[in-house]
């Protein structure tokens, strides 16, 4: 982890899914502390398509 993540602002990703913010989610995936999380929302879309 890097020295200042605590003060890095998180993406909404419940925000990002229902807008399905496919690519938003996708740059989100860099974060290990997010990833599966936004992995499930990704799925979740992939499905409804």
């Amino acid at each position: 982890m890097e020295k200042f993540d605590l003060f890095k602002i998180k993406p909404d990703i419940k925000k990002m899914e229902e807008n399905k913010d496919v690519d938003g989610l996708i740059k989100s995936l860099n974060d290990e502390n997010i990833r599966m999380r936004v992995a499930e929302a990704l799925g979740k879309i992939g499905k409804q398509l």
